[in-house]
């Protein structure tokens, strides 16, 4: 980078500022106003100046560039889109794209003038206006900051701006969840509906959406009565289509032993599929041949339709309202009331670290834990030791 040069000159009456400098042969100028009239301000014009060009001098470095900030996010998306999930690369598309580009945009901001201020005024403005949460924030803030930390990497800005932003704290959420009874009555309710096999495997296993609307039969095993979690459904909102794609995490590859009355239905469920594909003939949808989510006619039950739904069947039958992520939170509680340790619940889950699954079921085991509290007190309570 070459020495910068500030310049003043005379503009209606009044100073100006420019500053000139070059970066890898490729010129570059500022232009700043100073508001002081040509006449008797000479020097103070001057020391504007040359305090517009330190400031510049803070910001340039060998791999500088004029570009905006909200240009620069989507070059850094498509920087790293091979390094990433295909499900990955949409979340963020959506994110950057849609939220965080528009803002910025219409603000002028450059990648070098960018400032913690312009990223704590974004989310104080999400949050007030769009009434956004704070954990989705700090989605927006963990792609602020990988995108700004390469930056600094390259050298196009000397320090990141979002690490000096305070971040809103997150409140800690616990998901309903339903008893065995209610568990009972919703299976009972469900049967025959086009989702009664995606309820099933949410229940009795813990899976997530994407994992029940994608299991095929290859992947349930009626000898060793297990079922595989090998993949996820997914709806590829950018090209307006679903595929079979990766699960969550690597940790959420994994087997899972068939309860009994689980295995009595897919049994069934798959006499009665092979059954519908002779009788639909022709006409019988063959895309998704070999997927158990399937319905009399073969067509794959879409993952993004299965929340309203799910309400409208709990709405229609007088059932307590929860989430269709909530039968994942009802598994993993019965299971841990029941006995089972937060290890066995995170690989049962496939989360990716025993700090998820002890952060968001630690509790049910304060409430299993009371139970033994009370035995011994009936065993203790009479004793003269205390």
């Amino acid at each position: 980078m070459t020495n910068m040069n500030a310049t003043i000159y005379e503009k209606h009456g009044k100073y100006q500022i420019s500053i000139s400098w070059t970066v890898n042969g490729k010129r570059f100028r500022k232009s700043k106003a100073t508001g002081l009239p040509v006449k008797g301000n000479k020097r103070k014009a001057q020391a504007m100046a040359d305090a517009f060009m330190a400031e510049l001098e803070s910001k340039v470095s060998d791999g500088y560039t004029d570009v905006l900030f909200s240009d620069y996010m989507k070059q850094w998306l498509e920087d790293v889109k091979f390094s990433i999930s295909e499900s990955t690369y949409e979340e963020y598309y959506r994110q950057i794209h849609n939220r965080i580009c528009p803002w910025f945009a219409a603000q002028g901001l450059r990648l070098c003038d960018l400032k913690a201020y312009h990223i704590d005024k974004f989310y104080k403005l999400k949050m007030k206006n769009d009434k956004v949460s704070a954990k989705t924030v700090l989605r927006y803030h963990a792609n602020i900051r990988k995108a700004l930390q390469r930056a600094v990497k390259l050298d196009m800005i000397p320090t990141n701006p979002a690490d000096r932003v305070d971040l809103p704290k997150v409140k800690k959420f616990r998901g309903s969840y339903y008893t065995p009874e209610e568990l009972q009555k919703l299976f009972e309710c469900s049967k025959g509906t086009r989702f009664e096999t995606v309820i099933l495997l949410a229940g009795y296993l813990g899976v997530r959406q994407g994992e029940a609307c994608g299991l095929r039969w290859k992947d349930v095993d009626f000898e060793k009565n297990t079922v595989s979690i090998c993949g996820s459904l997914k709806a590829h909102d950018l090209y307006k289509d679903l595929y079979y794609g990766e699960t969550k995490t690597e940790m959420s590859y994994r087997t899972l032993p068939m309860p009994e009355p689980l295995a009595r239905y897919l049994k069934q469920l798959r006499k009665k599929q092979l059954e519908q594909k002779m009788m639909g003939g022709e006409s019988y949808h063959r895309k998704w041949d070999g997927y158990v989510c399937v319905d009399q006619m073969g067509d794959i039950i879409n993952p993004k339709y299965i929340s309203r739904y799910f309400a409208d069947l709990l709405a229609k039958n007088n059932l307590r309202r929860i989430r269709f992520h909530d039968l994942r939170h009802s598994c993993a509680t019965l299971l841990l009331e029941n006995g089972a340790t937060l290890k066995q619940v995170q690989e049962w889950l496939g989360h990716h670290s025993y700090v998820v699954t002890a952060d968001t079921y630690g509790h049910v085991l304060v409430e299993s834990k009371k139970t033994m509290a009370e035995t011994m007190s009936n065993l203790l309570g009479s004793s003269n030791a205390v």
